[in-house]
């Protein structure tokens, strides 16, 4: 069976005379970059570095590079528009192949054309072209920070390609790999000697290295037998959409299948197919009476869910002390979200009396478990001086563990500390760098605080223009003023 977590194949057409953007030691070394970014995910390419191998024909080569990739990245630029052997050679293998669906094309339009030379690539300008055809990539490199954004956006893009790549794969073989192939007799007999366990065993090892396909046959088989923690297995695969097309309702069947056996995680994820509204109605109550079920089984995730609905009100009274209630029994068991959020409890004084020394300790044991929301808010803690002596030093070293795992309010948080001054020189740009970190993942008050900078001119020239930018991102991902 084929593995479709195996690198994506990148083959990158540009002109010689833009081999500033392909060369490691060039003015602006985007596709340098790239490669470090997609280590492990992509395989680059680029027709200088092919001609450099000896022995080879280089047409020969060139085509067999363009027909084994699933990718063409165009740098797209005055020279490359001009007719040559991009358009005579490469060209038209690329178009053929992208209008078969075999490749995905990401035009990237380097510099300005004329428009004769638009009209020489008008096929590649059907396709989104990046950024645009009024602003190329040239106009944003002097600009550290629009640069670094600009490069996190093409690696986005080229991202969701390769998913999307992965995604066609997957769909096209699935029938074949999962339901059609027949083993050999032999095959057969080994198979049915296996217990439900040993099946089970067999599917979880290609789960956790992520081959899902054969997850999914071996979790069938052991589901098939009567194990319950493959039905529900099967039905978190579904769910996440891994190895096959995500699909709710496939999971919930799974998961009722799994809970019928008396499958307390199982129990626990119907409710949260309720409690989110994922392919049924939200319903709040019934996420309840799930998580109740897989509670008085003893599961600490179902205990700490039912701890958050009396928390948040939903479906039931708001009652802190219930919440409180909840959560302890979900720590006692080892649950770090539970313990995070007793601390919470703590330090808003809701239920208890507010405690902040109690929140540390509360924050310090699910920190210990690796907990980023907790190591964020010991941080929080020194920041603002609650409970402790203010020590923005130890607030930065407890962001930093929580950024490292990828706690996006904590990389904002260290930007506030630079830019501060705040147990650190006081620096501009690497607030900058963290906060656009942040702003990656989606953190609104983090897009503002750019906009901040840029307005004022810290770090970056200043640009009420690109303040605006950022305030309106801020504005479309949730901010408030």
């Amino acid at each position: 069976m084929k593995n479709y977590n195996q690198e994506m194949k990148i083959f990158v057409s540009y002109s010689h005379q833009n081999s500033e953007w392909v060369s490691d030691s060039g003015k602006y070394p985007l596709i340098p970059w790239l490669k470090e970014q997609l280590v492990g995910q992509a395989e680059i390419w680029t027709d200088h570095a092919l001609k450099q191998m000896l022995g080879e024909d280089y047409t020969k080569l060139i085509s067999s590079k363009i027909n084994e990739a699933d990718i063409a990245i165009l740098l797209i630029s005055q020279e490359f528009a001009r007719p040559g052997y991009i358009h005579n050679v490469e060209m038209p293998l690329m178009k053929e192949r992208y209008n078969r669906e075999e490749l995905k094309i990401i035009p990237l339009l380097i510099s300005r054309l004329s428009k004769k030379g638009k009209e020489n690539v008008s096929w590649i300008f059907d396709l989104q072209t990046y950024p645009n055809d009024t602003k190329p990539l040239l106009s944003f490199v002097n600009d550290d920070a629009q640069w670094a954004d600009i490069r996190v956006d093409i690696l986005d893009g080229i991202e969701t390609k390769i998913e999307q790549i992965k995604e066609r794969k997957i769909r096209k073989n699935t029938s074949k790999q999962v339901t059609t192939t027949k083993p050999s007799r032999s095959e057969e007999v080994v198979e049915d000697k296996l217990s439900a366990s040993e099946l089970f065993s067999k599917a979880y090892s290609y789960d956790i290295n992520k081959e899902y396909l054969r997850a999914l046959k071996w979790y069938l088989k052991a589901a098939e037998k009567g194990n319950a923690v493959a039905m529900k297995n099967i039905g978190f695969l579904y769910r996440n959409g891994e190895g096959v097309d995500r699909d709710y309702k496939k999971a919930m069947d799974w998961y009722l299948k799994a809970a019928e056996k008396g499958n307390a995680g199982a129990m626990n994820n119907i409710g949260f197919l309720f409690d989110t509204g994922k392919g049924v109605d939200r319903d709040y109550k019934k996420a309840m009476d799930w998580y109740l079920k897989a509670a008085e089984k003893g599961n600490a995730v179902a205990m700490n869910n039912i701890g958050f609905l009396f928390d948040t009100g939903k479906g039931v009274d708001r009652d802190y002390k219930k919440a409180m209630d909840w959560y302890l029994k979900a720590a006692e068991k080892g649950n770090a979200v539970a313990m995070k959020n007793i601390g919470f409890l703590y330090r808003n004084g809701e239920g208890v009396d507010r405690d902040y020394k109690k929140a540390m300790d509360w924050y310090l044991k699910a920190a210990e478990k690796g907990n980023a929301e907790a190591m964020k808010k010991i941080g929080f803690l020194f920041d603002t001086g609650k409970g402790v002596d203010r020590d923005y030093k130890k607030a930065m070293d407890w962001y930093l563990k929580a950024a490292e795992k990828g706690n996006a309010e904590a990389m904002k948080l260290i930007g506030v500390l630079y830019r501060n001054g705040e147990g650190v020189d006081r620096d501009y740009k690497k607030a900058m760098d963290w906060y656009l970190k942040a702003a990656e993942k989606g953190n609104a008050e983090a897009m503002k605080l750019i906009g901040v900078l840029y307005k004022n001119g810290e770090g970056v020239p200043q640009s009420t223009e690109n303040a605006e930018l950022w305030f309106e991102k801020a504005r479309k991902n949730g901010y408030k003023d």
